[in-house]
C-alpha cells in the first residue's frame, strides 16, 4: 500500500524584480530605516549586485535630531532598491504606494550645490550595471510641518548607465531628483518614469529663501566641454542622455532643467498648478571652460491650471542656451498681464552665456495648441533665425515608451517547505515537488525544496509533490 506524501509550507513570499536577473542575490531589509536599507544594500553589492527590498509600511527614514551631509544611503551600480509593490491604474501610473518612507523632524541640510540626499545611486559607467529605484514614497517633513525650512535631495544619479527611476513619489522633498550634478559626478543615462514631484507649501523665491527648488535637474557633465550638433543627438539614447515619462509634476522652481551639456527628453508628462518661474528651463553658462545645457526635447505634456507665483513670471519654456524641440504640448494661456495662463509656449533669453555659441539657437516648435490667447508663442529670437515653426525633416523622435520601461516588472513568488512521510513524520529525500507542472524543485535530505518563480499577479499555484512509492499528493497556493 502506497504511502502519502504530506508537503508542509514554511515560507511563501512575493517579490517584484526586473527581468532577466542572472544569479542575482535577493535581500530584503529590515524596515525603511536608512541603516537596515543601507545594510541590505551592502549585503548584495558584496555578492556582485541584485535586488534590495524595503518591506511594505510607513517608516522614518532618519531617526529625530539625525542629521547627515553627503548621501544617506549609498546604492552602488547594479544594485535594484524596490518598495512593495505600487497599486496602479490602467495607465500605469501609481493609485497608493504601500512603502513609504518620511522624515520625521525638520531637518536642517543646507542649500548647497548638492544639498544633503536620500539616496545616491553611484557608478563608474559600466553599463553591465545598470540600477533601478522603484515603487517608493519619499515624504518630506514639510507634509507634517507647512513652514519646515529644512533643505535636502531626494535622490541623486552619478555614473550609471541604463538607470530606471520609476513608480516613485516625491513630496515636499525640497529638490527632487539630480542626475549627473556635482563636480565628483559621472554622466549618466536612463529614465524617469511614472513618478510625482509634487509640493504644496514650499516657495521658489528669492533665491536664497526658497524651500522649493528642482523637480528633475540633469547634468551631463562639468568635466566635459564637448557641443556636439543636435542632429547628432536629437531623437537618440545617448549614454548621458536623461528621459522623463509620464510623471506628475507641481509646484517647483523649475520642474525640469539642464546644464553642463545635458540632453534631456521631457514627454508624455503633465505639470499642473505650476508657479511659472519657468516649468522647463536650459540653463546658461557663465564660465569657460564649462558648457552650457546643450538639447531639451519636450512634446506631448501637458501644462495646465497654472497658479502664478508673482505677475512678471509667467514663463512656461524658459531658455537661456542651447536648443529645444517642442511640440505637441498642450498649454493654458493669457496676455502679459493676465495671471490665468501662460503668456508665451518659448522665451528666449539670449546674451547671458559667457560664450555666444552657447546661447539659445536651432529651435524647433510645431503643432502645439492652447485654450486661451497667448501674448506670443515665442518671446524674443527672430523667427527662422532662432527658431522655426515646423519640424525638421531630419528629425526622428525616439521610441515611445522607452524601452528600459519595457523590461516588465515580473515578480518572483518563492515558495519552501519541507515534504514528510504522512505516516512516520520522516523527511523524503528525492521528491518532486511542482508548481503547475512547469516549476520543478527536488527534496533535500532533510526534505526542503525551494522553487522561485517569475509571475505576473494575481498568481495562482497548483502545488504538487510525487516519488515513485508513494501516493501524489497537492495543494493549491493563491
Amino acid at each position: 500500500m502506497k504511502k502519502l506524501l504530506f508537503t508542509i509550507l514554511i515560507f511563501f513570499s512575493f517579490f517584484s524584480t526586473l527581468l532577466p536577473v542572472a544569479k542575482a542575490l535577493d535581500v530584503v531589509a529590515k524596515s525603511g530605516y536608512w541603516k537596515d536599507i543601507q545594510e541590505a544594500v551592502d549585503s548584495v553589492a558584496a555578492s556582485g549586485g541584485g535586488n534590495v527590498y524595503i518591506p511594505e509600511g510607513t517608516f522614518n527614514f532618519v531617526n529625530v535630531n539625525e542629521s547627515w551631509t553627503g548621501a544617506r544611503v549609498i546604492i552602488p551600480a547594479g544594485v535594484n532598491l524596490f518598495g512593495a509593490r505600487t497599486e496602479r491604474d490602467s495607465n500605469g501610473s501609481v493609485v497608493e504606494w504601500k512603502t513609504i518612507l518620511v522624515m520625521p523632524w525638520d531637518m536642517p541640510g543646507d542649500k548647497s550645490y548638492v544639498p544633503p540626499h536620500w539616496f545616491l545611486i553611484a557608478g563608474n559607467r559600466d553599463p553591465s550595471k545598470p540600477s533601478r529605484f522603484s515603487d517608493i514614497a519619499l515624504i518630506g517633513y514639510r507634509e507634517f510641518n507647512h513652514s519646515a525650512k529644512g533643505y535636502y535631495l531626494g535622490i541623486r544619479v552619478s555614473g550609471v548607465i541604463n538607470f530606471r527611476i520609476d513608480h516613485c513619489r516625491l513630496k515636499e522633498i525640497p529638490d527632487g531628483i539630480f542626475v549627473g550634478v556635482g563636480w565628483d559626478a559621472q554622466p549618466a543615462s536612463g529614465v524617469i518614469d511614472h513618478c510625482k514631484l509634487e509640493n504644496d507649501y514650499g516657495i521658489p523665491d528669492p533665491y536664497e529663501q526658497r524651500t522649493t527648488g528642482y523637480g528633475i535637474n540633469v547634468y551631463r557633465s562639468e568635466s566635459i566641454y564637448q557641443w556636439p550638433n543636435i542632429q547628432d543627438i536629437a531623437g537618440k539614447y545617448n549614454d548621458y542622455t536623461v528621459f522623463i515619462e509620464d510623471c506628475y509634476f507641481t509646484k517647483w522652481r523649475h520642474c525640469v532643467l539642464g546644464n553642463h551639456g545635458a540632453h534631456y527628453v521631457m514627454r508624455h508628462c503633465k505639470i499642473e498648478h505650476g508657479w511659472a518661474y519657468g516649468e522647463v528651463d536650459q540653463h546658461p553658462i557663465y564660465t569657460s571652460p564649462q558648457v552650457a545645457c546643450r538639447l531639451a526635447e519636450i512634446y506631448d505634456n501637458q501644462f495646465i491650471n497654472l497658479d502664478d507665483w508673482t505677475p512678471t513670471a509667467n514663463l512656461l519654456i524658459a531658455q537661456h542656451a542651447g536648443s529645444v524641440i517642442v511640440f505637441n504640448n498642450y498649454f493654458n494661456a493669457a496676455p502679459w498681464g493676465n495671471n490665468n495662463g501662460y503668456w508665451s509656449l518659448l522665451q528666449i533669453n539670449k546674451g547671458v552665456n559667457y560664450n555666444s555659441s552657447f546661447d539659445p539657437q536651432n529651435n524647433y516648435l510645431w503643432n502645439n495648441s492652447y485654450s486661451g490667447t497667448p501674448a506670443a508663442l515665442v518671446d524674443g529670437g527672430i523667427e527662422n533665425v532662432d527658431y522655426f515653426l515646423y519640424k525638421p525633416e531630419w528629425y526622428t523622435p525616439y521610441p515611445y515608451p522607452h524601452p528600459l520601461t519595457l523590461e516588465e516588472a515580473k515578480y518572483y513568488v518563492n515558495i519552501t517547505g519541507v515534504v514528510i512521510d504522512s505516516s512516520t513524520g520522516l523527511a523524503i529525500e528525492n521528491a518532486i515537488v511542482s508548481c503547475n507542472n512547469t516549476f520543478n524543485s527536488t527534496t533535500n535530505s532533510t526534505g526542503g525544496y525551494f522553487i522561485s518563480i517569475p509571475i505576473a499577479a494575481p498568481f495562482s499555484c497548483n502545488l504538487t509533490v510525487s516519488k515513485e512509492g508513494y501516493l501524489s499528493n497537492s495543494t493549491i497556493i493563491s
